[in-house]
């Protein structure tokens, strides 16, 4: 998958300061981008005492709607595995108005070894939530126009 921008056009300038973003693109999209030192990568694949061949770079996305996130507390949680030299990636399929925190870090075998966490991201509702007139309240008169007094 191609290297991403924001919507509005510019990537995040982390340059190394291990660092990791999600961020709604869609109502069913997100977008997550990272920066993570060669160093720190070395040091977490070599705790994973595997050849660097079977060691895959990903992503856990957590659903932590309506939860106080610990890390124990998932309802539903997907692994994504991204291209070696990636470092952004979309992620589709994500439920309108949910909230998601994104792990990226290293996968051998079942094992996933979290190396960044994001803050929560809130994909947008794919419609606007529904609103009603309060009891009592007056229709308020359009603009430019003066209420009829009576």
């Amino acid at each position: 998958m191609k290297e991403l921008t924001h919507s509005d056009g510019k990537l995040p300038s982390f340059r190394g300061e291990n660092a990791i973003e999600c961020k709604p693109h869609s109502p069913t999209v997100l977008y997550v981008c990272w920066d993570i030192a060669r160093s720190r990568m070395r040091m977490v694949a070599s705790y994973l005492q595997a050849d660097s061949v079977l060691i895959k770079k990903g992503i856990r996305l957590y659903d932590v709607t309506g939860r106080c996130f610990d890390g124990a507390s998932v309802r539903n949680s997907r692994d994504i595995i991204v291209d070696q030299e990636a470092s952004s990636w979309y992620i589709p399929d994500v439920v309108p108005g949910h909230t998601y925190i994104a792990d990226f870090g290293l996968f051998h075998g079942e094992r996933f070894c979290p190396i960044l966490r994001s803050e929560p991201a809130a994909a947008p509702r794919s419609q606007p939530s529904a609103w009603s007139r309060p009891r009592g309240s007056r229709n308020l008169p359009a603009a430019g126009k003066q209420a009829a007094t009576t």
